[in-house]
Parts: structure tokens; C-alpha cells; sequence
């Protein structure tokens, strides 16, 4: 079947569709929509969106339980298996007096290789808040919007299933800077595209693809 999010006007949902199983015995090539009888009953209550997907397995938000920072808890699940596991809340990005920022998940996960997974959070620009900084102190936002991004060293925050926890992993820039962080947010969309591929994660991060 097929797991499609649809963006409204609230909210965004994933619905799934798929063939009816052969014990309904219905005729004819019918689709079943917003069907969720992958998932084992009272497994996840009130589960909405699927942020993204590797090699079988889902990462979704469940809507019914929220971290300290007000954002959905996150949950593994396997469709095949209807086995799920909870991913502890992200810690926030380091990155200082950068307005209006938000994280985004991405998993890497090879069942060939190893049955345990990982989750990397990207930082997503939008819309700048041009504003004080509730300090007192004067922040020269313009300043921050002309430099470069991503920076020559840059972390992450990644998470290993097979420790449990959140740990913060440092990369170097190969290569020049792909612009600046207002050229960032020029490239705002809902589209999150990822793929994993002979243990590289390659992410489009609005304007470029960081690996």
C-alpha cells in the first residue's frame, strides 16, 4: 500500500491505502483509504504523521503524548513486526541568536547491516523574527543572515538505538559554503526528502543536499 501525508489547513495527517485483504472477499480492484490495520491495536493512541522512512521502518509523531519543548514524542515502528519504540526528545540545536529555527528527523537504518537504527535532527530555517531578544541586548540579525551556511564545522544531534541516547556528532564542510542562512530561508517548503544509501544519509536541506 501507500502512506500519503496530506497538508491542511491545521494540520497534516497520514492516511493508508492499500487493497482490502482477501477475508473482506470483496470483488473488484478496490482501494481501502485511511485504514491503519497495520498497526497492532492500542499500540500508539492517537498517532498522525509519518516524518519519515528507511529500509521498512517508519519514524511518526504520536500527537497524544508531547516533550518539555511542546513538540510530539517520536516513535520507531516497524510495520511488518507492529513493533514500535520511543525515541527520547531531541536536546535543542546549539546554535546561538538564530531566529525562528526548527528541527527535523531523519532516519538511517539497513537491516542488512544492523538491526539497530538511527535518527539525525536537521535544522530547518523559516521566516526571520526580527525582534529583540528579550535580554536587553541589541542583536544584529543582519549580520547573522549574511553568514555562511552551513558553517565549516557543524554538529548534530544523532541518536543510536543501540545506546538509547542523544549524542552530539561534529562534521567538517568539504568545500565552500552552499550560501547564507537568509539564502536558506528563501527555500522554505513542507517537502522532506531523504535517502540512505551504502551508510551515507543524504538530506535536502531546501537549497542543497548535505551527506
Amino acid at each position: 500500500g501507500l502512506l500519503i501525508n496530506y497538508n491542511g489547513s491545521y494540520y497534516t495527517i497520514t492516511e493508508f491505502f492499500a487493497r482490502p485483504s482477501r477475508k473482506k472477499k470483496k470483488k473488484g480492484p478496490r482501494v481501502s483509504g485511511g485504514e491503519r490495520d497495520f498497526l497492532a491495536d492500542g499500540e500508539i493512541g492517537s498517532w498522525s504523521l509519518v516524518l519519515d522512512h528507511c529500509n521498512g521502518l517508519l519514524l511518526i509523531d504520536d500527537d497524544s503524548e508531547y516533550g518539555s519543548d511542546g513538540r510530539p514524542v517520536l516513535h520507531a515502528l516497524n510495520p511488518a513486526t507492529r513493533r514500535r519504540a520511543r525515541v527520547p526528545p531531541c536536546p535543542p540545536l546549539r546554535i546561538e541568536m538564530m531566529a525562528n529555527i526548527f528541527q527535523e528527523e531523519y532516519l538511517a537504518y539497513d537491516p542488512a547491516v544492523s538491526p539497530h537504527y538511527q535518527v539525525f535532527s536537521f535544522p530547518y530555517f523559516v521566516s526571520p523574527a526580527y525582534s529583540s531578544s528579550g535580554s536587553g541586548d541589541e542583536v544584529d540579525y543582519s549580520a547573522i543572515e549574511q553568514s555562511e551556511w552551513p558553517p565549516a564545522k557543524f554538529t548534530l544531534q544523532g541518536f543510536s538505538s543501540a545506546t538509547g541516547r542523544w549524542e552530539e556528532r561534529s562534521f567538517v564542510r568539504q568545500g565552500e559554503a552552499a550560501g547564507t542562512v537568509a539564502d536558506m530561508r528563501r527555500y522554505c517548503c513542507d517537502r522532506r526528502n531523504a535517502v540512505y544509501r551504502r551508510g551515507q544519509l543524504y538530506v535536502h536541506c531546501q537549497n542543497f543536499v548535505m551527506r
